[in-house]
């Protein structure tokens, strides 16, 4: 085997080797929760409290959200015990369809007795109900579960383990996670506390439910729905993405520093590349009028007019999203393509060298 088949090899071995690497997810929402470092929402929908900024912790719309306290997970947290919600919109920010929602939480919710939500949607039309949890199991005992339910135009399904007793306490910062897809052949849910899998499969009697899209809705940092329980302990780093962060059979060790910053200029990137192009529009060309779910799409659940204005918007901008170590979907055709031109671009750079010779 010669020196120019010998490389060819090589790169075609190392290219393959990464079919089984995943693409790392986006961050579509993140919040530090410190006042000289606002959390940083990069998706269209505006912000009703920006928790971080110190200048409207007095009375916003929806009442006081919390406190900004040192301590945190990382530099400041947000302390609940006064209770009160926070308010985003989910466009950009949040989809139903794929994600993963993860935060750092400390008591003294982690042991109360009472039903508190970490998070949850709240919609004008009355039939969405998403919520990510703690629950008390029984009355009077000291048993936590850790949850998240999904409710769309009736159909719902729901997920809920026991948190391990020996990880339970109100004095150390926990780190929680909830992770769903929804796409059809591709189901799934899971848990984890403390990096710790609590569990994958739905409920007894579920099967994670293919969901529609739904308008005029708003997340609620630290509530659910309007007069739900909210969660009256502190909070710090919640991030949100739209793919799987965390393999959904293995534990993990959970961050030890805080997320960087997502990259702007994602949405409107129809076929994930990293870069907001030409090829972009195609994708969406191809796809109008149908429920695709694209990468990226401000506005999934169908592919509209709507996406095209957001093509239009970022256009030419790039980013690679979130730094997560691990991530979700396997690309082969993508890493086969780069592996052809990878193993191309050293062949001819070996012919010239050949000619010059």
């Amino acid at each position: 085997m010669n020196k120019i088949h010998q490389q060819l090899v090589a790169v075609s071995l190392a290219m393959l080797a990464l079919g089984s690497a995943q693409a790392l997810a986006v961050t579509t929402f993140l919040h530090h929760f410190d006042v000289a470092n606002n959390g940083i929402n990069t998706g269209p929908g505006a912000a009703d409290y920006a928790a971080g900024n110190s200048a409207q912790l007095a009375l916003p719309p929806d009442g006081p959200g919390g406190n900004i306290v040192p301590g945190g997970r990382f530099n400041n947290a947000l302390d609940r015990t006064s209770g009160g919600r926070i308010r985003y919109a989910t466009t950009g920010n949040y989809s139903p369809f794929k994600g993963t929602m993860e935060m750092w939480i400390k008591g003294p919710g982690v042991t109360d007795t009472t039903f508190q939500s970490l998070w949850g949607v709240d919609t004008s039309s009355g039939n969405t109900d998403i919520r990510f949890y703690i629950y008390n199991d029984q009355a009077n005992d000291n048993l936590r579960s850790l949850g998240g339910y999904q409710l769309n135009a009736g159909a719902f399904w729901e997920i809920e383990r026991p948190i391990p007793e020996a990880m339970l306490d109100s004095t150390n910062w926990h780190h929680v996670v909830w992770q769903w897809d929804t796409t059809p052949g591709s189901e799934v849910t899971a848990l984890w506390w403390d990096g710790v899998l609590l569990g994958n499969t739905p409920d007894d009697g579920f099967t994670v439910t293919p969901r529609t899209s739904f308008t005029n809705t708003r997340m609620n940092i630290g509530e659910s729905q309007v007069g739900s329980a909210p969660w009256k302990g502190s909070m710090d780093e919640l991030r949100i993405s739209d793919h799987l962060v965390y393999d959904t059979n293995f534990n993990f060790t959970p961050p030890t520093a805080p997320f960087l910053p997502p990259v702007t200029g994602v949405f409107g990137d129809y076929n994930d590349n990293g870069t907001v192009d030409a090829a972009d529009y195609t994708k969406y060309r191809d796809n109008l009028g149908t429920n695709t779910l694209l990468p990226h799409d401000s506005t999934p659940g169908s592919v509209t007019a709507a996406d095209l204005t957001v093509w239009q918007m970022n256009f030419g901008l790039s980013g690679a999203g979130s730094t997560a170590a691990s991530a979700a979907v396997p690309e082969p055709l993508g890493l086969v393509t780069f592996s052809a031109l990878a193993a191309l671009t050293i062949l001819r750079r070996q012919r010239a060298i050949v000619r010059e010779t």
